[in-house]
């Protein structure tokens, strides 16, 4: 029997080593005389001369190790395989690939892996390519088929003849069913356990540990990653033993903890979190990456929203859960040959491994560091994008769109997408996004311009996944709001509105005080800063800012800096804080959440507006929840205002 050469063509399979979150992207020749066609002379020996060409281009550039790069190509698109040390030199492998004549496009499968891990990834891919290959064994028509099996830090990659494009699906699932174990280090962070828990749900073994967990916090999400089958451990080593196939970590955790020494001692594939899912998102069919500094969660939670509610299969990571539907963070496992949609967090200097098909950067400003040092790396993701939106409001964002040529959104006159804006509160925000000669009529239940912005966004994002735009409207307006993302709590009998929400750098801070300010002639803040790295940061930026956003009716309050664990240098405080503003403020200070609620009670009057804010700690929404329990009883009882009592 004679078979068309190279129907596999190439197989990048994320999740490594061996799991797949993502089916092949192989191509299927569509008939027998194409088939014909590329043995017979043209396209073959063309390909033959562009895989020579591109990898003698690599060896005299000398910017790469070439003799770990392995070129193949098919129809005049190069894939790239193999290993390298590192992402600068995956990248320049593949601008040199690119800028060879004939060459249509580039898929860069390369994996980077220090120096000092190779000798232990290539163990593991040489176990992941005879357990790919003894499963393909075990099918009769795979095993008659002429296949080559290649893991590349776990990316596997099958190449050679099948008969059909059955066999061919047959290799994909059977390549699927190969299981690993992973650990997560952190499982209980917003952006760890929606991760976790799609890993778990592609049929993986799964286990995770979290310090919270051991202080007896964050329970709720214990008990939903257990009932999906993950199994928790201490947050003290013992858990990470040789049988772990990938241990993921989050940015939280140091790397001189019991888990991180104990992953290296071992010599595990030790992988980011932010690494793991630009795999999962560059993957996806397609994959769509939300980033910026201020709205991801929010818009990547009414993506999750809209696809669920309209029935478009997708998988869909945030960093917050929707309102009513528990804390962490968001997960929608989706078909996973299907379309991916996360939020790419700049927090940890990783958006540079993000290459979606489809990149939004809905705004830059200063947060985790200044914008001098945030802008090349949105720069490099913007340039990673196969299209990139950008929201034309922000100058920074629309900086990059300029130069990167991307579709923009947004208020501005002279954008492409428009958005009108009808109203922005107090209860709602409405406007029109005019779509390619189509209004799309925004109405949400959440006030702010912010939050019309995100949903402009995220609109733009559900359309490019297929959601009808009558469902987008009808879907909107009953947006139920991700948690504590200005989430209203509940309001007092006197009128005492509470306000949950997750700001925690000068932009969040202002959208969320401009908000409340909009809807209430006092409102009553409640800072807590989400770390004693953060706080410093912060802190020049606040002591501008906040003098200018209060307005002299308005109260505001440090709570004192709040400490996860681990070593820290506690150089800074609350009370150091609120010292750094002007005497005509009466900042207060609260040493900790009881005296928190005990400064509310003596601040709040009715028809206030009561704003807790903070990210990271796992109590504050509990709370906001015993700050209104605090108001409503003494709103039971009387109309004036409220004592330093209760």
């Amino acid at each position: 029997m004679k078979w068309p050469l190279l129907l596999l063509s190439v197989i990048a399979l994320v999740l490594s080593p061996g799991l797949t979150l993502s089916q092949s992207k192989t191509t299927t020749e569509p008939s027998a005389a194409k088939a014909k066609d590329t043995r017979g002379g043209g396209h073959f020996m063309k390909d033959s001369w562009i895989t020579t060409k591109t990898k003698t281009k690599l060896i005299a550039d000398g910017r790469t190790k070439a003799r770990r790069i392995t070129v193949d190509t098919t129809d005049g698109v190069v894939s790239l395989l193999g290993k390298v040390g590192s992402n600068e030199e995956r990248i320049a492998a593949e601008e040199i690939a690119k800028n060879v004549k004939g060459v249509r496009g580039v898929k860069n499968a390369l994996q980077i892996v220090p120096d000092t891990a190779r000798k232990t990834v290539d163990a593991k891919d040489d176990e992941i390519e005879k357990a790919v290959m003894d499963r393909l064994k075990k099918d009769q028509p795979l095993k008659e088929a002429d296949i080559k099996v290649r893991s590349d830090a776990g990316v596997v990659t099958l190449m050679g003849k099948v008969p059909d494009a059955r066999v061919k699906k047959l290799c994909e699932t059977a390549e699927g069913r190969i299981t690993m174990r992973y650990h997560f280090s952190g499982v209980a962070g917003a952006g760890m356990n929606p991760l976790a828990s799609l890993v778990r749900a592609r049929g993986h073994d799964v286990q995770g540990s979290d310090r919270s967990f051991d202080q007896g916090k964050n329970q709720d999400i214990a008990a939903r990653l257990r009932l999906l089958g993950i199994q928790l451990a201490p947050h003290d080593g013992t858990a990470v033993t040789r049988a772990i196939d990938r241990f993921v970590y989050s940015a939280a955790v140091e790397a001189d903890t019991p888990e991180m020494r104990a992953a290296g001692a071992l010599g595990l594939d030790r992988v980011s979190r932010s690494q793991l899912l630009a795999e999962v998102v560059n993957a996806g069919g397609p994959g769509v990456a939300v980033a910026g500094t201020s709205g991801k969660s929010t818009i990547v939670g009414m993506v999750a929203w809209l696809v669920r509610e309209a029935g478009v299969p997708a998988t869909v990571l945030g960093g917050a859960a929707l309102v009513d539907e528990g804390t962490g963070g968001c997960s929608i496992a989706g078909p996973a040959e299907g379309p991916v949609v996360a939020e790419a967090c700049e927090s940890d200097g990783t958006l540079v491994g993000y290459r979606p098909a489809l990149g939004l950067v809905h705004n830059v400003s200063r947060d985790h560091a200044e914008l001098d040092a945030l802008r090349p790396q949105f720069a490099a993701f913007a340039e990673n994008c196969g299209r990139l939106l950008v929201n034309g409001a922000c100058p920074e964002a629309a900086a990059l769109g300029r130069r990167f040529k991307a579709s923009t959104y947004g208020v501005p006159p002279g954008v492409d997408t428009r958005l009108w804006v009808t109203s922005v509160g107090p209860r709602r925000a409405t406007g029109v996004l005019r779509v390619e000669g189509s209004n799309v009529v925004i109405d949400i239940p959440q006030p702010g311009l912010h939050n019309l912005e995100n949903a402009a966004a995220a609109t733009l994002v559900a359309l490019e996944l297929g959601v009808d735009p009558l469902k987008v409207e009808a879907l909107l307006a009953r947006f139920p709001g991700v948690a504590r993302r200005f989430e209203a709590v509940g309001t007092t009998a006197s009128g005492i509105r509470v306000v949950d929400d997750y700001a925690h750098n000068g932009e969040k801070i202002r959208a969320a005080v401009t908000t409340a300010q909009a809807s209430a002639p006092r409102v009553v803040v409640v800072f807590q800063p989400h770390g004693f790295g953060p706080a410093r940061f912060l802190r020049p930026e606040l002591k501008e800012l906040l003098p200018r956003l209060l307005r002299p009716q308005d109260r505001f309050c440090y709570a004192e800096v709040f400490y996860a664990g681990g070593t820290v240098a506690k150089d800074v405080s609350g009370r150091v804080l609120a010292s750094d503003l002007p005497e005509g403020l009466r900042c207060g200070y609260a040493r900790d959440h009881d005296a928190v609620r005990q400064w509310v009670l003596s601040e709040a009057q009715a028809g206030d507006t009561v704003l807790i804010m903070g990210a990271r700690d796992p109590d504050l929404s509990r709370l906001a929840r015993k700050v209104f329990e605090s108001l409503s009883v003494w709103a039971s009882s009387t109309r004036s205002k409220v004592p330093n009592r209760l």
